[in-house]
């Protein structure tokens, strides 16, 4: 009965042991969204006037061009924009991570391709495409559907 027992034992644990050293994790695997380094709204600058932003929230990454309202004396955005959809991503070492996602909107003619690009993230900044994008929010900025009131 007892060497039963240390039989059943034993082949209880070499069980487990197989089990929990199959299961393995990899690093380099494609996660749905954004990471949270990149999540928010970011603006690119030329000459100290903003001049797009980038938007990551959800799946979505939302490019808009940003304009100057002379009756409002403010920043706003346009409404036509470039947008990936159903976006994921992967880490690939050294704050660089691969954003990939089918491309919905905008004026470019491969709409519905999947594109991909690496995107470096700092603490207040991202560079894509040799580009800097700050967080640094314009000083007056107005929501589109006001300036849509008074475009002039």
């Amino acid at each position: 009965m007892k060497t039963k027992t240390m039989i059943a034992t034993a082949l209880l644990t070499a069980g487990l042991g197989i089990g929990a050293a199959s299961t393995t994790a990899s690093a380099a695997s494609w996660h749905k969204g954004f990471p949270k380094a990149l999540r928010g709204n970011w603006y690119l600058y030329k000459h100290k006037k903003p001049i797009s932003r980038l938007r990551a929230i959800g799946r979505t990454y939302a490019y808009n061009d940003v304009w100057y309202s002379s009756y409002y004396h403010a920043y706003y955005n346009n409404v036509s924009f470039d947008f990936l959809a159903s976006s994921k991503y992967r880490y690939i070492g050294h704050h660089k991570y691969v954003i990939s996602g089918k491309l919905e909107g905008g004026q470019n003619a491969s709409l519905g391709t999947r594109q991909s690009h690496v995107v470096k993230v700092g603490k207040s900044h991202i560079k894509q495409y040799g580009v800097t994008w700050t967080r640094h929010h314009p000083k007056r900025f107005i929501g589109t559907q006001k300036w849509l009131r008074h475009p002039n």
